[in-house]
């Protein structure tokens, strides 16, 4: 909604639809547009052809946010099935993503590329989780190592550490210092991938 108030046209790509069609309705309904792509992002053939087809009804992709995050809740974290699965959303998601629009970016010689790690990748003894506080670490590796590589490309990577911040995904945390409502996290992300910042 951030991204689409400031003109952006938006896809929107998570596995419930019926979620992703009523966003997609608020944005319109704001006077935004929005295409709803559904979809796995641990699945490299759906995040391929979702943008695929939003390159199709909407033109190139000028900005990417990797924004996909899943916890270990109550899991058996020795499980290595289970934490395969966290992996897969939280660093292949991005990769997958990352992958797809890359070499039109590349050819354009322009972008801006947003991923969201977390603050437990930096202060890891927070994290409730091993698994998703090493999964966000490494996303935040990869992409700070790749971003200093495409800087000279025009291409912009910018590694998102954010805090605490009211969602669905942490409505069951009882200790959620400083948290910021969603809104407000947005716009901090959006001026951050404006000023190309490396990390923020």
């Amino acid at each position: 909604r951030e991204l689409a108030r400031c003109g952006a046209r938006v896809g929107l790509f998570a596995r419930r639809e019926d979620r992703l069609n009523a966003l997609a309705q608020r944005i319109r309904q704001e006077g935004g547009w929005a295409l709803p792509l559904p979809g796995d992002v641990a699945k490299r053939a759906d995040v391929h052809a979702a943008v695929e087809r939003l390159v199709r009804e909407g033109g190139p992709v000028d900005v990417l946010v990797a924004n996909a995050g899943r916890g270990m809740h109550g899991e058996d974290e020795t499980n290595a099935q289970a934490v395969a699965d966290v992996y897969s959303v939280n660093l292949f998601g991005a990769v997958y993503a990352f992958e797809a629009v890359l070499q039109d970016m590349r050819r354009r010689g322009a972008g801006r590329i947003a991923v969201v790690s977390s603050g437990t990748a930096l202060l890891p003894r927070l994290a409730a989780s091993h698994a998703y506080a090493s999964s966000k670490e490494a996303l935040g590796r990869y992409f700070e190592g790749i971003g200093r590589e495409l800087r000279c490309e025009g291409i912009y990577v910018t590694v998102i550490y954010p805090g605490f911040v009211r969602t669905e995904m942490t409505s069951g945390h009882k200790w959620m210092p400083f948290a910021l409502e969603a809104d407000h996290a947005a716009r901090l992300i959006r001026r951050a991938i404006e000023q190309g910042r490396r990390r923020y």
